[in-house]
């Protein structure tokens, strides 16, 4: 009777640890919002925007438990990062990396990353003494930061990285971020996209002449539908040529069906020992 009680109870366990893993929680959430779900990939970029961006280069990266959703303008993704540096063996903490590539736009591109205790304090025209102090700012003599984000700066409780090249934005703050804090991290990135993209400057009005010219001439502009489309296959071929993207909805159904069959099997057991221990009696 012991024992069916012990089989029961760590079954019992088992199931509930399963269910409260992060990729467990990562799974439910994108079901509830309507995200997608992939175990593990290469890279989070497209391959033209990893090869312009300082973050991809800094050694081998590992994303797993990658969230992806589709925002105005943008394709973003949540994901896990294990990074082995260029110039070390060991692998650094994992935490947690948002990235996100435009459908439409541009940004200007630049590196935002915390300044070590050794560096040298240096001055950028875009950033403040205050702000110096605590981070080393790569961007032309010219580049100025929205006021929205020099104010982010200055209320951010931990220096942070960010990076932007001409189409992806990456963010992190060198932490694994609790599952919790997805769609506060959602709303935090689509204000910064918003304030940092490059709206396309108006033309100027053409003549009465290039007007009927341009009307007579067959168009067929793409719609952002088709950008949008053309930007996730561009995603869905980086996971795949980067590394063969895993989705792990398979394996852990398989996972929680075992224990569900295991946790019956007790049932019955414990049914069974009753039946023959207690009811004739």
């Amino acid at each position: 009777m012991v024992y069916g009680f012990l089989f029961f109870f760590i079954i019992a366990v088992g199931v509930v640890c399963i269910a409260n893993t992060r990729a467990a929680r990562l799974k439910r959430l994108a079901r509830q919002f309507r995200y997608q779900y992939i175990s593990h990939v290469e890279h989070v970029l497209t391959e033209a925007e990893a090869r312009q961006s300082v973050f991809a280069g800094q050694g081998k990266h590992s994303f797993f438990h990658i969230v992806t959703w589709q925002d105005a303008g943008a394709f973003v993704r949540f994901s896990d990062d294990r990074l082995i540096p260029a110039d070390s063996a060991s692998a650094c903490p994992v935490y947690t990396v948002v990235t996100a590539e435009l459908t439409r736009g541009s940004f200007q591109p630049f590196v935002l990353m915390p300044r070590r205790p050794q560096e040298p304090v240096f001055l950028h025209p875009a950033l403040s003494r205050e702000l110096a102090e605590k981070y080393l700012l790569s961007a032309p003599d010219d580049f100025k930061f929205p006021e929205e984000v020099l104010g982010f700066l200055k209320a951010a409780v931990q220096p942070f990285y960010l990076e932007l090249t001409p189409h992806a934005f990456i963010y992190h703050e060198f932490s694994l971020l609790p599952v919790s804090q997805v769609q506060n991290i959602r709303l935090r990135v689509r204000q910064l996209i918003s304030v940092l993209v490059q709206k396309p400057t108006p033309k100027p009005a053409a003549s009465s002449t290039q007007q009927a010219a341009v009307a007579a001439r067959p168009v067929s502009p793409m719609s952002e539908a088709e950008l949008q489309a053309q930007v996730l296959l561009k995603l869905q071929g980086a996971s795949s040529s980067y590394g063969h993207a895993r989705s792990g909805g398979g394996s852990g159904r398989w996972i929680f069906g075992i224990f569900y069959l295991l946790a019956i099997a007790g049932l019955l057991f414990f049914a069974r020992y009753a039946l023959m221990h207690w009811i004739h009696r």
